[in-house]
């Protein structure tokens, strides 16, 4: 028990909260020891308030860290409990902010590549092909037909479906 606690100082020296309560957590329960009891209420509290303190981590970390607090530990994490709001729209803000650019990484990826049988219209223009300079447009019993013309070659679709490339 001396080598554990010994471990659990270093572990809190270091401010590795978490692991130092991992460390007890086994200890406390299976001898039912008062002192690894709170050794380990002490490094959890520490461990949440670290991590809901910590400016690197999103808004949505943040405020699950605060309800994960309050459900283990509702008296001390309390003062925390008003910043939820605030942190779940900064949250939502941040996530619309990754999902807009995750699009764009999307969209600028799509552009780079070149077009191949079974795009449809909307992903050739996405594509580096773009909006072709002309189109040439022609009806069947059995659909529709277009020539897309660019400067490099022509693009032919078969209702709405690339199905041949000619360059």
């Amino acid at each position: 028990m001396a080598d554990v606690k010994n471990e659990y100082r270093a572990l809190d020296t270091s401010l590795r909260y978490w692991e130092a309560s991992s460390l007890v957590r086994q200890c406390a329960n299976h001898l039912d020891d008062a002192d690894l009891k709170a050794m380990l209420k002490d490094a959890e509290i520490k461990a949440y308030t670290q991590d809901i303190q910590n400016p690197k981590a999103t808004a949505r970390t943040r405020a699950n860290g605060i309800a994960a607090f309050l459900r283990d530990y509702p008296t001390e994490a309390k003062k925390y409990e008003p910043q939820i709001p605030k942190l779940e729209a900064l949250a939502v803000n941040q996530e619309a902010a990754v999902a807009r650019q995750e699009k764009a990484a999307e969209a600028a990826r799509r552009k780079k590549e070149g077009v191949h049988i079974g795009m449809s219209a909307d992903e050739v223009i996405a594509s580096s092909w773009g909006k072709p300079q002309k189109v040439n447009r022609s009806t069947y019993s059995w659909g529709v037909r277009e020539q897309w013309v660019y400067d490099g070659g022509y693009l032919y679709f078969r209702d709405g479906v690339l199905d041949s490339i000619q360059n």
